[in-house]
Order: C-alpha cells, then structure tokens, then sequence
C-alpha cells in the first residue's frame, strides 16, 4: 500500500508533534450507528488552531512534477517547521489544480512562517500558476492513525446559513464522522471553518480510489446555502497522526 507519510522527520519532531495534539485536542468516544466508541478530536477551546490552503493550476505538462514536488520537497519542507503540526498535499485531476494545506497552533505561528520562509516561491511558480490562499479554524480532526495510507481525499465545501456555523460543526463532529468512520478504506477527516464567510471544508481521507468513489458522502442538509462544491483528489503528502 501507498504510504504518503514523511519519512525524513526526526524522534524529536515526531514527539513534538504527539505531545501537541495530545494536549490540545481532547479525544472523546460516542456511541453511533457506525460503532460504539468511535474517536474523534475537537480543538480545545482555549486557542483556536489554524491551516492555511493554498491552490493553484498546474502549468500545462507539469503534472507529474508538480506530484513530485509536493511529495519530495514541499511536504518534508512545511514539516520541519517547529511550529507546524501537519500537512496535506493534494492533486485536483478534475480542475488541474494543485493543492497544500498546513496546519498551524495560532493565527500567529501561521502568519509567522509564509511559505516564503521554508520553501523557494520561484520553485512553485515553475509548476504552479496564481495560487490563491485561505485561512481556517480547525473545528475538528477525526482519528488520524490511519491517515499515512491515505491515496486519495474528498473535499466538501459548504455555505452555512448565518448563525448555523455551530450548529454545523456539532453535526460533522456528532453525525458525519461516527457515520463515515465505519465505511471501507475511511482512513481520516477533518472539517475545517471560514466564520468571515460562513463557510466550511470537510476533508475525507481514503486508502484508495475505489474506497472513495464507493462511498458517497451523505445527503442534502438543512444549514447549507446553495449546493455544496466537491473535489475528489489524489493525495501526493500527508503528515497528520
């Protein structure tokens, strides 16, 4: 099987790591439909952690060295930063963009490492065109032990109805999660939140293809403006457990 995961980090980054996702994410259990006792972590609320989304088109002929720069440069690079605590790299064969999300403990340690910082931009711009950056909140981060297998991803962007934000993240976290965590080859998922925009991205991990096209995701809602734009993506570095 395909293993995304870096494997270039040292003992000390490793434990950094886990000693930060156990301090600030509290795992707890639900019973569901899919299982009892699934896990799954939501930020503790005395901070707010953060990931930044960067996406661009792929230059005509570059993808396979956009594949390759993701996978070999630019995802061993974000997670030697100190103060970064994940990474996810993706490929949009559908729209032909390339996308990397890093995730961060505070607004100010995301603002404070630009990707200027760690990587060479005019690298990028070889085999990426304008990219266009976005910030959120991480509201919640399903069972990540899994997610180094992780080949392909689904993304679920949604406009949530004015004051519905809440609401929404109460239901990934208590209903979408216990229910997809049970589906073969789930191996993931994260939701994150835009509240400037009212809007929401879910991300699912899968452990290949075929896992991913089996399982479609839930139906309509009820907090959602509109119709929900979805992505299905070949995941080039993951560095999330």
């Amino acid at each position: 099987m395909l293993d995304n995961r870096p494997t270039s980090l040292n003992s000390n980054t490793v434990a950094r790591r886990s000693n930060w996702w156990c301090h600030h994410l509290s795992t707890e259990t639900i019973d569901s439909p899919a299982g009892p006792g699934i896990p799954f972590r939501t930020s503790n609320k005395s901070f707010t952690m953060r990931a930044r989304m960067n996406i661009g088109p792929i230059k005509p002929g570059k993808k396979d060295e956009t594949i390759a720069f993701f996978k070999d440069t630019l995802g061993p690079a974000v997670s030697r930063v100190q103060a970064n605590v994940g990474s996810l790299s993706m490929i949009d064969h559908t729209e032909g963009n390339g996308i990397a999300i890093s995730f961060w403990p505070s607004e100010a340690d995301l603002t404070g490492n630009p990707p200027g910082s760690f990587i060479d931009v005019s690298i990028v711009d070889q085999v990426l065109g304008p990219r266009v950056s976005s910030g959120y909140d991480v509201d919640v981060r399903g069972d990540m032990s899994k997610s180094g297998s992780a080949t392909h991803a689904r993304t679920n962007r949604r406009q949530i109805q004015p004051g519905k934000m809440d609401e929404a993240i109460s239901e990934y976290r208590d209903s979408v999660i216990p229910a997809v965590s049970s589906r073969k080859g789930f191996v993931g998922g994260l939701l994150l939140s835009d509240r400037d925009n009212n809007t929401t991205l879910a991300i699912s991990l899968w452990g290949s293809e075929a896992d991913m096209l089996a399982n479609q995701p839930l139906g309509p809602d009820a907090l959602s403006v509109g119709s929900t734009v979805r992505t299905e993506c070949e995941v080039t570095y993951v560095d999330l457990d």
